[in-house]
């Protein structure tokens, strides 16, 4: 009762900001945290918020549709977690749908899309941009990729790739950059976990795996593979779990460990 309410106030307000600034705030709660969408884009822009709308979906005509869309700008949806951490998700678009099943919670899509309305103001046409940016930013780490996704009765969401990872230093260390086929970030952590054809740069250290998780509180990163590989130079070291220590460039390997290393002897030029 307390959400209707709430997106009706909302629908009030869109009224009142028809010809100006569209600023629309919805809180969606999760387990173990919430997701406050906000769509402060202009409405001569074509930004528009559209709330509890049916019969969007065809194959579930009594689903409940809420699009948030900012043409010039982007739609915000920030996940926080009870101890205060938040990852926030950019996009031109953001989809709920709310199944006509008895489920409370939302599907929750962000894309990159170009949109035109019909009438009922459903979704008439969705041009996908040829080179998407849906972007995920969790203190000094900012994720590129195409669709972010989080389905219903679920804690974990997807964006899916390519994915385009870069982890700002601290002070004078050095910048991460990875690559992967896609991302999940799981809501009742508040962490993200590169996935599939994973790479990871920082400096000279090139490191390779099946899985990054990113612990973005302890500036760790902890790969995982058959095996997972780090070389620096001609060093290398191999096993089923390396520990990265992100600010201090320190590397700890679990697991069937071996490694090579170019030891410098005496008389070497």
């Amino acid at each position: 009762m307390q959400r209707h309410l709430l997106l009706t106030v909302l629908g009030v307000s869109l009224v009142s900001a028809a010809w100006g600034q569209s600023d629309t705030r919805l809180t969606l709660e999760r387990s173990e945290s919430t997701i406050e969408i906000v769509n402060a884009g202009r409405a001569s822009d074509g930004a528009r918020s559209i709330l509890d709308l049916g019969g969007c979906v065809p194959e579930d005509p009594e689903a409940l549709t809420s699009l948030f869309y900012a043409p010039a700008s982007a739609v915000t949806a920030t996940i926080r977690q009870e101890d205060g951490s938040e990852a926030v998700v950019r996009a031109p678009l953001v989809r709920l749908v709310r199944p006509a099943d008895g489920n409370e919670e939302e599907v929750l899509e962000a894309l990159d899309a170009t949109v035109t309305f019909g009438r009922p103001p459903c979704l008439d046409e969705v041009s996908e941009a040829e080179a998407p940016e849906v972007v995920l930013t969790q203190g000094r780490t900012r994720a590129l990729g195409s669709v972010f996704r989080l389905d219903a009765a679920s804690d974990v969401a997807t964006l899916s790739g390519p994915i385009d990872l870069l982890r700002r230093p601290e002070g004078d260390g050095l910048p991460v950059n990875a690559t992967s086929d896609a991302l999940e970030h799981d809501l009742a952590s508040g962490r993200s976990t590169l996935t599939g054809d994973v790479q990871a740069v920082q400096g000279e250290r090139v490191s390779q795996a099946d899985r990054l998780e990113l612990n973005e509180a302890a500036s760790e990163a902890i790969l995982t593979g058959d095996p997972a590989v780090s070389t620096v130079g001609a060093d290398e070291v191999r096993g089923a779990v390396l520990r990265y220590d992100l600010d201090r460039n320190d590397l700890v390997a679990e697991g069937g460990v071996t490694g090579v290393f170019d030891v410098a002897t005496e008389g070497d030029d």
